[in-house]
């Protein structure tokens, strides 16, 4: 794992607080950099461990890795959530809207279908589950994407994932217009949104990680600079253009992608763009003073952590700040929690099974053996003048 590629994980997190906290409107579009980043960092192992492994044991290997990374921490947070949302209703709190939506949207999560309920018409948002709809999305990648890779033979890889790239705009212009031409306002909410949420919209994220992470070194690299000034000129001129106003804040992509076909052509320019710019942070040529610094570092290894408490965290303090408390003050503490917590959680929790994932599903293919039985073997490999 590259180090400064964890720092991409905590800038692509910030962005996301910093919507959450109304500072950034453009912050969504981090989730859209994770999605990116899933594909770069993924799809170059799957292509290797195929090379050396059986089909029931690369998958058990994929799969094993993914459990030990995600679900402890993610069941963890629902049953901690479970548990305080049980004691506030015990001590009468049957009223807090964030309470009352947790009861009756857990089991979406649980089941990782958050991002259907988060598209549909009945979805209403709680800080302490909303958040998790690009959880479920990722979950959804992680069952297609193995396969993806087994099945497709190398030689033809890179042309199925450009075929991805090149569909995936159309079939965000047919979820936008089945919604006008045969109304479904029943069924989903606002069509932005659920473009936004739905797993559908966002293979060509996870296809053009892939893509430019299989890529040799050079091109792509040096047009990350390039593309991202092109890419937010695109949005402020459309936006410009389609409401004849710029909202700064928004980076030309206000929520979510609204405004001059955005959700058509907006996801793929900013795709290639942040798979470009992770392109040039691998190979230390973009912005290296924002990527190389140790602590960013640390908390690009513990974003997965800081995007799961960071809602309810934000929650919690303005409830608790009541408005006493200066607003940039309060985000300063919001953040400082989040992070504190995130920290505690990956120390004292995530790492137990983090470390399991080498021990019981090692990348190489090797089967776990007994420290004793490795121990013959070397003993019995050296060479007789070793002794």
């Amino acid at each position: 794992m590259i180090k400064a590629l964890d720092s991409f994980r905590f800038y692509a997190f910030l962005a996301v607080f910093l919507f959450h906290v109304k500072l950034f409107d453009g912050g969504y579009l981090g989730v859209q950099a994770f999605f990116v980043l899933s594909g770069f960092l993924l799809t170059p192992i799957l292509v290797d461990t195929k090379k050396n492994m059986s089909f029931r044991r690369y998958m058990a290997n994929f799969y094993g890795r993914r459990m030990l990374r995600i679900f402890p921490l993610y069941y963890l947070y629902l049953l901690g959530a479970a548990l305080f949302v049980g004691i506030a209703f015990a001590l009468g709190h049957h009223h807090e809207p964030a309470l009352v939506l947790f009861r009756k949207q857990w089991l979406y999560a649980a089941t990782y279908l958050y991002d259907f309920f988060y598209a549909s018409a009945a979805f209403r948002e709680t800080p302490l589950l909303s958040h998790f709809w690009s959880l479920a999305v990722e979950e959804q990648f992680y069952l297609v994407w193995p396969l993806f890779i087994w099945l497709v033979p190398r030689e033809k890889l890179n042309r199925c994932l450009g075929v991805v790239v090149i569909l995936n705009p159309l079939i965000r212009f047919a979820i936008y217009f089945a919604y006008l031409r045969w109304g479904l306002s029943r069924f989903i909410g606002d069509p932005t949104r659920a473009i936004y949420g739905l797993p559908f919209s966002h293979f060509d994220a996870f296809a053009i990680g892939g893509l430019l992470a299989l890529a040799r070194e050079g091109r792509w690299s040096r047009i990350a600079f390039p593309l991202a000034v092109i890419a937010g000129t695109a949005g402020y001129a459309a936006q410009y253009l389609g409401a004849d106003q710029v909202v700064w804040s928004s980076m030309g992509y206000p929520p979510f992608m609204s405004g001059g076909w955005k959700l058509v052509w907006g996801y793929s320019l900013l795709n290639l763009t942040f798979a470009c710019i992770l392109k040039a942070v691998k190979s230390n040529t973009f912005l290296p003073a924002l990527f190389s610094p140790a602590p960013l570092q640390y908390l690009g290894k513990i974003s997965y952590g800081l995007y799961v408490y960071h809602y309810p965290v934000i929650w919690l303090f303005h409830r608790l700040g009541n408005g006493r408390i200066p607003t940039l003050l309060l985000n300063a503490f919001m953040l400082a929690g989040t992070i504190a917590v995130s920290a505690l959680s990956y120390e004292l929790f995530e790492k137990q099974f983090i470390a399991l994932k080498d021990r019981w599903f090692r990348k190489d293919g090797a089967e776990l053996r007994p420290a004793s039985a490795r121990a013959s073997k070397s003993q019995a490999s050296a060479p007789a003048s070793a002794g």
